[in-house]
C-alpha cells in the first residue's frame, strides 16, 4: 500500500509539473519531509492565477480520466488497481482542491511568488 501511495504522489506530482512546463516554468521537484509529501513547485519566479487553476485541476482530471473507466474491465486485478489509484489520487487532491478554490476567488490578474515550501506572496491587482 505505502508503494501504491508513494507512486500516485509521484505521478500526481508530476503532472503538476508537466502542466508548470507547459508554461515554460523551471519546475523543482522535492520531498517537504515535514509534512511527509512530495511536491512540484515553481520557487522564484511569477505564476499567475490562471496558470495555478490548469496546474491546480490537472492531476485530478488527467488520472480521473485515465483510471475511471478502467473500473468497468471485467479483470478483477485491473478494476482493484484502478480503484486504488483513484480513491489515493482523490484522497491526496484535497489540498490542490482547497487552493483551487481560494485561487479561483481571487481577482483575474494574481500573482503568486514562491520563496520555498513555507512562504509564498500572492500580488492581488486592485
Amino acid at each position: 500500500m505505502l508503494f501504491a501511495f508513494l507512486t500516485v504522489a509521484v505521478f500526481h506530482e508530476l503532472l503538476h509539473g508537466l502542466v508548470f512546463q507547459r508554461y515554460d516554468y523551471d519546475v523543482n521537484y522535492g520531498v517537504y519531509w515535514r509534512f511527509g509529501a512530495v511536491y512540484a513547485a515553481v520557487f522564484h519566479q511569477f505564476h499567475s492565477r490562471e496558470h495555478n487553476l490548469r496546474v491546480g485541476i490537472a492531476p485530478l482530471t488527467i488520472i480521473t480520466a485515465i483510471f475511471l473507466p478502467l473500473l468497468a474491465v471485467p479483470h478483477p486485478v485491473v478494476a482493484t488497481v484502478a480503484f486504488f489509484v483513484l480513491v489515493l489520487n482523490t484522497a491526496g487532491s484535497v489540498g490542490d482542491i482547497y487552493a483551487l478554490w481560494r485561487f479561483y476567488r481571487m481577482p483575474q490578474g494574481t500573482v503568486f511568488y514562491d520563496i520555498n515550501m513555507d512562504n509564498m506572496y500572492v500580488f492581488e491587482p486592485k
